[in-house]
């Protein structure tokens, strides 16, 4: 599994990146000597719009959640699952949001 950075999304946004896994390559970079204890890092990031309505049914809360989403659908890229990771919200408007993808070769 592999996650993009968090980034903030508002409510009426309907776009959010996922990480993008090559057929025949690893999914992220690894750190290089000079930053050891750094997080791996996607290679490329592709933009998924949501226009089923997905993102707007979610509310305001105080607590973390996942939601699974189907990317079968995406060109390509060998992963057909992806995690929506909410963060709790920062207010009313907006939260943190994180996308994942799933490749199990």
């Amino acid at each position: 599994m592999v996650c993009s950075e968090p980034t903030l999304l508002k409510h009426e946004e309907h776009e959010l990146a996922f990480p993008w896994i090559p057929e025949f390559e690893f999914a992220s970079y690894l750190p290089d000597v000079d930053h050891i204890g750094e997080y791996a890092q996607p290679r490329e990031l592709h933009t998924v719009t949501f226009t089923d309505g997905s993102l707007d049914n979610r509310r305001l809360t105080g607590y973390a959640r996942v939601f699974n989403v189907d990317l079968s659908n995406l060109p390509n890229t060998t992963a057909t699952a992806g995690i929506i990771f909410e963060f709790p919200w920062i207010n009313e408007k907006s939260r943190k949001v994180s996308g994942c993808v799933i490749d199990a070769r």
